[in-house]
């Protein structure tokens, strides 16, 4: 009876019986979910009868002073035919106003 009673406060003791406190994290959008937005609709504006397939965000490139470019990757779906499409968004890092949307198809 001793022998059981040993054995089983062993096993209630050992590491991988332990309660796990859940982790919590704080998640965040990233810094460009807004740019990214910005840059779908104006796709969509631009294209409308292609199919948004595939998404990434490439980077921030820095331009001057006030000035960044947000710079995406989409893939594109148009009448059975598939493309790559390079969208750009500089705006004013201050105002956060929009400067310039650009667009550059590519067939990789």
């Amino acid at each position: 009876m001793i022998t059981w009673i040993i054995c089983l406060n062993m096993l209630c003791q050992s590491p991988g019986t332990a309660a796990v406190k859940p982790v919590i994290t704080e998640t965040r959008p990233p810094e460009y979910a807004k740019w990214s937005r910005i840059a779908l609709k104006k796709t969509e504006e631009k294209y409308p009868k292609a199919e948004i397939v595939d998404y990434l965000h490439i980077g921030r490139e820095k331009i001057g002073f006030r000035t960044a470019k947000e710079k995406f990757k989409l893939w594109m779906r148009e009448d059975g035919k598939e493309y790559g499409l390079y969208v750009t968004v500089e705006f004013d890092t201050e105002t956060e106003g929009v400067k310039s949307i650009t667009f550059q198809k590519t067939d990789r």
